[in-house]
Parts: structure tokens; C-alpha cells; sequence
């Protein structure tokens, strides 16, 4: 599994790519390019898993990127399976290809020089961070249901909501309370 999966026009935009990739394993982070699938590898499955197991997609987009097939079905691929897809721009051509209208709805970095490709690893670093914490928060307030204990037994949930815990509290005083009323009618009665 790889944190970051990048997308690019192997014969043309291959050097930047590298470069990201560098810059992103500096940082801690790791980066799939299609260049690490083995020799007699079914390049298509392998792309695609290593997209799958990515928490975000670089698309980098240049003049040259074109109608490139393959970074068409990788973002094609990224969109529908609702992955963090961050379009890099190289170049002013870069929104001049067939690729662009897929992913002109996101936040796009405009790379032109080395410090910009730092900007690139912030954003997915950002991008990436969010996520966790976004997935984390979701298993807190989505807990899955209690393990049995050693007999097999399953525990009970435990309620924290306070407003919850108010109202039970609540309705047992008002059964104390009328258990008391009637425990003194009873009496007043019986006299």
C-alpha cells in the first residue's frame, strides 16, 4: 500500500514525476509510479490496485498530458472511488487537455519551479492528515459493537450522552416518588 498515487504521461512529464516522488519518501511518505511494477506484471491490474490501496491521487497535467489513456482511466478510476485527486499543473498549457474538465472542480497547485513541487508535498501531506483524523473521528462516534467477554457473553453498551442519562435518572425518581405516594396512601387508608 502506498500513501500517494501519481498519475502522469510517462514519456513526457516521467522527470517531475521522480522528483515528487523523491521529495515525497523525503518527507515520510510513500509514492507509487507505474515504473515499480515488475517485469511481466498485468500493468493495468497493478495499477489499479495500487490506486485502490492510495489515500491520494496526484494527477500531474501538462500540455503534452493530452487525451493520455492511461491518466484518463486512473482519474476516471480515482473520481469513482471517491479518492482525494489533487490536479499539479505544469506548465500554462496544463488545463489545455481532455483531462482538465474530470478534475477542474478541485484545488489545483501550479508547479513551476522546485520549491513549488514542496508545495505539492504540503497538499497531500495536508490532504492526507485530514483524512486520517476525518476516519478516526468516525470511529469514535460510530463505535462498533463490544467483543464478548470470556463467557461469551456480550456487554452492554454504555450511554454517555448526558441528556440521556438525565431523563433515566429522571423517570427513577418519579417511580421512587410514586412508590412512596402509594406506600403512604395505603397506610392513610388502612388507619
Amino acid at each position: 500500500m502506498s500513501d500517494v498515487f501519481i498519475s502522469y504521461r510517462s514519456d513526457h512529464d516521467s522527470v517531475i514525476a521522480e522528483r515528487l516522488t523523491r521529495e515525497l519518501k523525503r518527507r515520510g511518505l510513500s509514492a507509487f509510479m507505474d515504473r515499480e511494477i515488475a517485469a511481466g506484471a498485468e500493468f493495468s491490474s497493478a495499477s489499479r490496485e495500487a490506486l485502490s490501496s492510495s489515500s491520494a491521487v496526484v494527477v500531474l497535467l501538462s500540455s503534452e498530458t493530452g487525451n493520455d489513456r492511461w491518466v484518463r482511466d486512473e482519474v476516471n478510476t480515482a473520481l469513482e472511488g471517491r479518492k482525494n485527486v489533487i490536479p499539479v499543473l505544469l506548465g500554462p498549457g496544463a488545463k489545455n487537455n481532455w483531462i482538465w474538465p474530470l478534475v477542474a472542480d478541485r484545488q489545483a497547485i501550479f508547479v513551476e519551479s522546485e520549491r513549488d513541487l514542496r508545495k505539492v508535498v504540503d497538499g497531500v501531506l495536508l490532504s492526507i492528515t485530514k483524512e486520517k483524523v476525518s476516519s478516526e473521528l468516525d470511529q469514535l462516534s460510530d463505535p462498533s459493537p463490544r467483543p464478548p467477554d470470556r463467557l461469551g457473553r456480550r456487554m452492554p453498551e454504555l450511554s454517555f450522552d448526558l441528556a440521556a442519562r438525565r431523563r433515566r435518572w429522571f423517570a427513577i425518581a418519579i417511580a421512587i416518588l410514586g412508590a412512596l405516594i402509594g406506600s403512604l396512601l395505603t397506610l392513610l387508608l388502612l388507619r
